[in-house]
């Protein structure tokens, strides 16, 4: 990858956008933009683990 295609994609890297925006590098209607072009990738999501079981104990014991 060149270096000019790796700085277009810091450029909307969360840890740098505000970085951005603050020397007007970045537009918000920009950032909006590439947001709203991002796939919705929710439905992939798993939360469940095997320390659920263990974390529900332990809410279980501070509520008491």
């Amino acid at each position: 990858m060149a270096l000019n295609e790796a700085l277009k994609k810091l450029k909307f890297d969360s840890r740098l956008t505000e970085w951005y925006l603050k020397n007007n590098l970045l537009t918000q209607e920009e950032l909006q933009k590439h947001l709203s072009e991002l796939p919705d990738v929710a439905n992939n999501v798993d939360i469940s683990s095997d320390d659920d079981e263990e974390m529900v104990e332990e809410i279980g014991d501070e509520a008491h």
